[in-house]
């Protein structure tokens, strides 16, 4: 619970930073409303869309429930599904989340250990992967970069079409904080949200209030934001060890 509320008020701090550069007049833009859906093409219903994604006018839409992700193509004014329940080698055992790359949608699936790969015309393929959360991974060319559970990294680079029997693709990478004195839990807590940026990806930590920026290809710590001086954060920390709870 105090993780979240530690994350939650992180995202909301970053917000207002940005929000409280310059005062500026905003314009007055009028909407209406053009289009709505309320079911899906197979007239079933939305059950739990727990992440959203925008390109090139296309809204991806994640619901694990239904182990699917619901593209919306603007332009072309359609609306499609890819992925399903299922232990078929085009189905997904357990979604935990996905990443969209030039039209393809990768849902990671627990399950199996895989990203299965998606576009309009339906499967493409299954590619094997060391981790499988509900932490924010993306692909950049080839690799996959994704977070991990160890005492000394806190995210991982293989090549999609990495092979398990030959681990020396593997990469570990990132630098962790020490949270306890527990070595499991430590590696629980440090587990991160990966964000691509330019050349460079974005470490968001739920359980510690800094945000690290790394070189994409060398691996190289470039920045690190601290953000336990904002005035809520450093009351909701203070109440954190106030309450002395796990």
């Amino acid at each position: 619970m105090r993780t979240s509320i530690l994350y939650v008020c992180a995202i909301l701090i970053v917000f207002n930073i940005i929000s409280c550069k310059e005062e500026k007049k905003l314009a007055e833009l009028k909407c209406s409303l053009f289009s709505s859906f309320t079911i899906y093409p197979d007239s079933t219903f939305f059950k739990g869309i727990s992440c959203l994604f925008f390109e090139e006018n296309k809204l991806y839409m994640f619901d694990p429930s239904r182990a699917d992700v619901a593209v919306l193509d603007i332009d072309r004014d359609t609306f499609y599904t890819v992925g399903k329940f299922g232990e078929g080698p085009k189905e997904v055992v357990s979604p935990t989340g996905f990443y969209v790359q030039k039209d393809t949608v990768y849902i990671s699936d627990a399950g199996t250990m895989t990203l299965k790969l998606y576009d309009g015309k339906g499967f493409i393929e299954s590619v094997s992967v060391p981790t499988c959360n509900e932490f924010r991974f993306f692909i950049d060319n080839d690799t996959v970069y994704a977070t991990t559970m160890t005492d000394s990294s806190c995210y991982v680079k293989t090549a999609i079409n990495w092979d398990r029997v030959n681990n020396n693709d593997i990469q570990f990478c990132g630098d962790v904080f020490t949270m306890t004195e527990y070595a499991d839990m430590n590696m629980l807590r440090n587990q991160r949200h990966l964000v691509k940026g330019k050349d460079c990806l974005y470490t968001i930590c739920p359980s510690y209030p800094v945000v690290e920026k790394y070189d994409l290809h060398k691996n190289k710590l470039l920045a690190s934001c601290d953000l336990s001086d904002i005035g809520v954060i450093k009351d909701n920390l203070s109440y954190i060890k106030q309450k002395n709870i796990s």
